[in-house]
């Protein structure tokens, strides 16, 4: 359930969005093997329904998710959000 993409300056490259909720990565994990990477609460709910990864089917269980990579926390910690006021 990542953060809404209206709330950016900015577009918002594709990486940077999970590939369940379509918007910009919250607390984002990656899977082992495929690398492809999600929203934590988005994948875990996925993976309550399916032991896959959404994106190539590979394998996945919620013990295997990593954290994300620093190198990707650190472009989303870079991304300009818009103020509300």
């Amino acid at each position: 359930m990542g953060y809404d993409l209206s709330r950016f300056e900015s577009e918002v490259d594709d990486e940077l969005k999970c590939p369940i909720c379509c918007s910009v990565l919250e607390e984002a994990v990656q899977a082992p093997d495929c690398e492809h990477t999600f929203c934590n609460d988005c994948i875990n709910e996925w993976l309550q329904r399916q032991n896959n990864c959404p994106v190539d089917r590979q394998p996945l269980n919620s013990g295997d998710l990593k954290p994300a990579p620093r190198v990707l926390r650190n472009f989303l910690a870079k991304l300009d959000i818009k103020c509300e006021y």
